[in-house]
């Protein structure tokens, strides 16, 4: 083998061991957001002229930051749930409770229809095989305070994890 050779699958090996681990350990699951996410135990509450709070209510076995209930693979990111910016909309700000990863707090640019796009880590089945759910919160901000009706989604980009 020449060393032209060698150096170019050398530099090859080296890009693709660089490759995140982490997206392959996490295929997006096969069910649906509302058998991930209990839409009848989710609270979405407007709190203000352009604010909200979301409570989750996570219907399969999960783990906030941990393994639900299997070892999961080297590098492979732990249980839990996290704001998707880019797929959502009319959200300027959303800020994950330090207590609850299932409970965020968050601003919109403006009242009106908000998109607020999420994932959820666990492990699924018997097998305890990880999986990721994508998923996107629809509601409207109004006037005044209170509880908002919500619709639950799969979304369309289910982007490896980062």
């Amino acid at each position: 083998m020449s060393v032209k050779r060698g150096a170019i699958l050398f530099v090859l090996f080296a890009m693709v061991a660089t490759l995140p681990v982490s997206a392959a350990c996490r295929p997006e699951s096969g069910l649906t957001c509302t058998q991930v996410i209990n839409p009848n135990s989710t609270i979405v509450t407007q709190t203000g002229p352009r604010t909200f709070s979301i409570v989750l209510a996570v219907a399969q076995p999960f783990r906030c930051g941990g393994a639900g209930g299997g070892v999961l693979p080297p590098g492979c990111p732990t249980d839990g749930v996290q704001f998707k910016p880019d797929i959502s909309r009319n959200v300027a700000s959303a800020v994950q409770s330090t207590q609850l990863c299932t409970i965020y707090n968050g601003t919109a640019n403006a009242s009106g229809d908000v998109e607020f796009g999420f994932r959820v880590r666990f492990e699924q089945g018997n097998s305890f095989a990880p999986r990721r759910k994508t998923c996107v919160l629809r509601f409207r901000l109004g006037s005044g305070t209170g509880n908002r009706p919500f619709t639950l989604v799969s979304a369309q980009n289910i982007a490896p994890e980062e």
